[in-house]
């Protein structure tokens, strides 16, 4: 293995002396990075019709996958780069761990389905117990892979370390599949509600499992047999292995998509039938739980929810339960005449006449636009597979940061249509604002990266703080700033009564990316105001900085009115109208971000190319083979002749 280039007598790479060890094909890894990106797209698009966010870890794992080979493609181009190898290898080799996370929380709900008390294991449990040791098991394989990446001393000890995080993967999906097939075999000829289906959904996410078993035990020898073993040396054991075992076993769940055969069990709730919107004049207002003989004119007939029995007590809404209500405040002026939640927790879906979901009393506040999300979700989509296109194409993987926060913002808006279709699950409409909010988290880190580029291509001296130290400072800022964010969300989630306590979090941390933001700002304002004056041989780069600054400045106006909005609180002017958001954060973030596809740094600002060396064999007989550098500087170019390197004898390079 070798950091230098060494070129073949045609002026090709000679792979020979790479970490690949032969020429590896780019048309496969063409094929395999496009089929992941179609499976990427068509559990995206099931996921957001059956409402499976369990399936979450599975599309990520997938992106991931497709990420890998585009990132095999780069290192095919630059197959002396360690980093860049290893890079690819770390992104196909812990993939499968977040496709196993859904793969466990389905088998738990097809437990549930069937008969929770046949298993072996509580099925409350299963995902908790192996998405812990999956968690545990991706930390060491990214650790592993991290050192791979560090440099090429410490690969060995880096592969080590990811054979490790495999060995353990292996032994806990063998012990879930125990559980799993002795779970089956106690249930297997009962009878079932839905005649059965469920068995077959049961062979095929078992089948799935089995593949991803396979190819994980396959890398476990990959690995023990050494990076210049007979297995890591021919590519087509990998595709056959690994592409090929993974990619069927997701395809499969694309087939037979759990969502078409077990539904997630709904909360129980209340169809109601109210009068007008309940006032101080009209205390009579009722909410009354409808009989079977309702149903059949009942818009909403269809549903598989739970119905209140005909009996159902008429239940004043001046004397609501507990249970069902919870600081539920009349609002007493004359001209509004309504009611509202000052902290809705709300444990019952509430209706119209008409049997349409009454948003008043949901986190929306009012009904929300479902095109709109529709067509937020689908413009992010087409930016990030344009930003996909011109990382691979431009070689950028400094944007990577701001294509994982553009797929945020994605998904974050294919949650909105499910929340809006469940708007009286807390849970759902946190998660959908928890991704849309700190998606600007990770766009704003490739910024960083970016301006920190532009600084060392034109003059750092004229940066008031050290380019290189740039992007560490504000990286990390925006890491905290993540995980605070990231932590509210969370909290904001986890359940109603602490959903005050998660907004406050999420405030914080908004707060924290804004001054760093301004900041960042600041120092860039200073480095051009010094340097714009000069004249450059390519003067490009000033249009990338102006449209990377626009870019910068729309996402900190988004991220003032964030902070503005949820200081109003969710039930502000500012929070229940949602034109402000797409006015705000929308469409913001959308132009921050095609500003970049239009100028791509990538196209203004080049990476510099590494110093190569070309060698040319002199020896003398009965002398020490000599090699000297033969490469033109000045030429970008290989030399059209070059003779090959004979590496059996022993090199002593030479520099001239």
């Amino acid at each position: 293995m070798s950091s230098t280039p060494v070129y073949n007598s045609d002026g090709s790479y000679n792979y020979a002396y790479t970490l690949f060890h032969e020429e590896p094909s780019k048309t496969l890894a063409y094929m395999a990075g496009g089929v992941f990106a179609l499976l990427f797209v068509a559990h995206v698009v099931q996921a957001i019709r059956f409402r499976t966010l369990y399936m979450a870890p599975l599309i990520v794992g997938v992106l991931f996958e497709a990420a890998g080979y585009g990132a095999r493609i780069q290192s095919i181009d630059n197959p002396f780069s360690t980093g860049m190898y290893a890079g690819q290898q770390g992104l196909i080799v812990i993939s499968p761990v977040l496709i196993a996370a859904s793969q466990y929380m389905m088998m738990e709900k097809i437990m549930h389905f069937v008969d929770a008390t046949a298993s072996p294991v509580r099925p409350s449990l299963i995902a908790k117990i192996f998405v812990t040791s999956d968690v545990i098991s991706f930390a060491v394989q990214g650790a592993g892979s991290g050192i791979l990446v560090s440099s090429a001393e410490n690969y060995k000890l880096g592969n080590n370390i990811l054979i490790g995080g495999l060995v353990l993967q292996v032994v806990c999906y063998t012990a879930f599949l125990l559980i799993s097939y002795v779970f089956y075999s106690r249930v297997k000829l009962r009878a079932t509600s839905d005649g059965g289906v469920w068995r077959k959904l049961y062979i095929v996410l078992f089948s799935s499992c089995v593949l991803v078993l396979i190819r994980s035990v396959f890398r476990v020898v990959e690995f023990a047999a050494g990076y210049d073993g007979p297995i890591a040396t021919n590519e087509t054991y990998m595709y056959a292995f690994d592409f090929a075992l993974i990619a069927i076993g997701v395809v499969i769940l694309n087939v037979y998509h759990p969502g078409q055969i077990i539904q997630t069990p709904p909360r129980k709730r209340m169809d109601v039938e109210m009068s007008p919107m309940p006032t101080v004049d009209d205390p009579t207002a009722f909410v009354r739980g409808m009989g079977p003989q309702d149903l059949s004119s009942h818009p909403r007939r269809k549903t598989n929810h739970v119905i209140l029995p005909e009996n159902t007590p008429v239940i004043k809404l001046t004397k609501v339960p507990e249970h069902i209500y919870k600081n539920f405040i009349v609002n007493d002026d004359a001209t509004s005449r309504n009611c509202h939640f000052k902290q809705l927790k709300m444990s019952k879906v509430v209706y119209n006449s008409d049997g349409t979901y009454n948003y008043a009393y949901s986190l929306f506040h009012e009904e929300p636009s479902k095109p709109l999300a529709y067509m937020a979700a689908g413009a992010y989509a087409i930016i990030f597979v344009a930003h996909m296109i011109q990382a691979i194409r431009l070689r950028t993987i400094y944007m990577a940061a701001l294509i994982v926060g553009v797929f945020f913002e994605a998904a974050g808006y294919g949650a909105r249509i499910s929340a809006i279709n469940n708007p009286f699950s807390i849970a759902t409409y946190a998660g959908q604002q928890g991704l849309i909010v700190i998606s600007p988290v990770l766009i704003a880190a490739s910024q960083y990266i970016m301006m920190e580029k532009i600084m060392q291509f034109v003059d750092e001296k004229a940066s008031p703080v050290r380019p290189s130290l740039i992007a560490k400072i504000f990286v990390t800022s925006d890491v905290i700033s993540f995980a605070v964010q990231g932590a509210g969300s969370g909290i904001l989630v986890a359940s109603s009564s602490s959903f005050t306590l998660g907004n406050n979090i999420l405030i914080a941390g908004l707060v924290l990316q804004v001054v760093c933001y301004i900041t960042f700002l600041t120092i860039s304002t200073i480095f051009f105001s010094r340097v714009y004056s000069r004249e450059f041989i390519d003067a490009g780069w000033k249009k990338l900085y102006t449209a990377l600054f626009i870019s910068c400045a729309l996402i900190l106006i988004r991220s003032v009115f964030r902070v503005v909005e949820f200081a109003v609180g969710y039930d502000g002017p500012i929070a229940t109208n949602e034109n402000y958001m797409y006015g705000f954060d929308f469409a913001l973030i959308v132009i921050g971000v095609v500003i970049l596809n239009v100028y791509h740094p990538g196209n203004f600002i080049k990476t510099p190319p590494r110093r190569r060396v070309d060698m040319e064999m002199v020896s003398t007989p009965g002398a020490t083979p000599l090699v000297r550098d033969v490469t033109n500087e000045n030429s970008s170019h290989p030399p059209k002749e070059k003779p090959f390197v004979n590496w059996q004898e022993s090199l002593i390079l030479v520099e001239v």
